[in-house]
């Protein structure tokens, strides 16, 4: 079975992108979310995988698309979260595991198919961020090292994670650099112009 799992927190108001919010106004900061996961969503609607949806934060009136299984997040701190999520996916129905998140405004169809298929001849598959982490990675087995021990947020998340890869002895496989919308200066940059006054 081929899990894609989304990591998604429920736009609320003043709980979503605070580093934009704090400059720009929480409505812009949850009208720039709220394009994000909207285009995150759309790009998995077309895919043919399991889709799961883990949510954090408070439970929202939003409805969902019957082909995605909504869960919510549990864990200490993101790690333990995305471990949780794999873990969980996997131990119903072996098979391949990829995880994203909702602030990637390149992310698109090819990009996840790749990782799928990429999983055939490696253990993990990750895509850097430019900001240092990575928007998606993906495994067959639980790797619960990759997730364990990292500054979430930091600007070496992807760095040590491929440590633990290396460590590990793992094979594995890098996609492209993507970008993250974190900032305004990533709202401009993915053309939320109508937002920046």
């Amino acid at each position: 079975m081929n899990h894609l799992i989304i990591f998604m927190r429920s736009p609320v108001l003043g709980k979503v992108k605070k580093r934009i919010g704090a400059v720009l106004g929480d409505e812009a900061a949850l009208d720039i979310y709220t394009s994000l996961y909207t285009h995150t969503l759309k790009v998995a609607d077309k895919l043919p995988y399991k889709k799961w949806l883990f949510l954090a934060g408070e439970i929202t009136e939003l409805k969902f698309e019957n082909s995605y299984h909504i869960k919510y997040q549990s864990g200490e701190d993101l790690g333990y979260r995305m471990l949780h999520a794999i873990e969980s996916c996997l131990k119903k129905e072996p098979g391949k595991a990829v995880l994203i998140g909702t602030d990637c405004p390149e992310i698109d169809q090819h990009i996840i198919s790749s990782a799928f298929e990429y999983l055939n001849d490696n253990d993990v598959v990750l895509g850097p961020a430019s900001d240092g982490g990575y928007y998606l990675i993906g495994m067959n087995t639980p790797y619960s090292q990759l997730f364990m021990n990292k500054e979430w947020g930091g600007p070496d998340v992807f760095i040590d994670t491929v440590a633990d890869i290396l460590e590990m002895d793992l094979k594995w496989i890098k996609l492209p650099v993507l970008y993250d919308v974190d900032t305004v200066e990533d709202a401009r940059r993915a053309g939320f112009h109508d937002k920046i006054v």
